[in-house]
């Protein structure tokens, strides 16, 4: 190669590099916490914003365990709680969560939804506590699970009533049916 050559390739080298650092740079991504964490088999994660500290939660799920950590603005991590999985095998599904102080309950089901438990993580008591939640759920058909703030709800079908539970953040419900109309041809309108 002569010298031209190499000069070319340096410089187009640089430039390169010099406009990849500006996109880069300018794209606003950089990393703002990192930690280690193990996952064995499936995971899952969410995370949430707890209103009334503006902490950030974040849940990692695995075969094994869960645990909570707690993330400042600044992602520095305040506090962390651990607990058993209940088990994959028996409740493979997580429904969802609510939280209300300083209190994050998770809900897992079996896969055809006929057991549930919650996990209760209690930061301020610095406990973690599993309980099974016992639902009368006879020939009843889920239809969807929702997360929003204090509260977690459950929706299902029996017959042509929509029933609605909704669970408190210590795995209390209260349950609400609504009568579904049906049109002639003898499906829900």
């Amino acid at each position: 190669m002569n010298t031209h050559t190499t000069n070319l390739h340096l410089f187009s080298l640089c430039l390169v590099v010099l406009i990849s650092s500006i996109v880069f740079s300018a794209s606003g991504q950089e990393t703002l916490a990192e930690f280690g964490v193990t996952l064995k088999g499936k995971a899952e994660a969410f995370s949430t914003v707890m209103p009334e500290s503006k902490s950030i939660l974040l849940v990692l799920i695995d075969n094994r365990t869960v645990t909570a950590r707690i993330f400042d603005r600044n992602f520095n991590l305040v506090d962390s709680l651990n607990a058993d999985r209940p088990s994959r095998n028996d409740l493979p599904r997580t429904l969802g969560y609510c939280q209300s102080g300083d209190v994050v309950t998770i809900f897992f089901s079996s896969g055809y939804l006929s057991s549930f438990v919650a996990v209760h993580f209690d930061f301020a008591g610095r406990k973690v506590t599993t309980e099974t939640i016992e639902l009368p759920v006879k020939n009843e058909r889920f239809v969807g699970a929702v997360s929003e703030g204090e509260n977690f709800y459950l929706f299902s079908v029996k017959k042509s009533d929509l029933k609605l539970y909704s669970f408190g953040v210590d795995a209390t419900y209260e349950t609400k049916s609504y009568d579904l109309p049906r049109s002639e041809s003898g499906t829900y309108s």
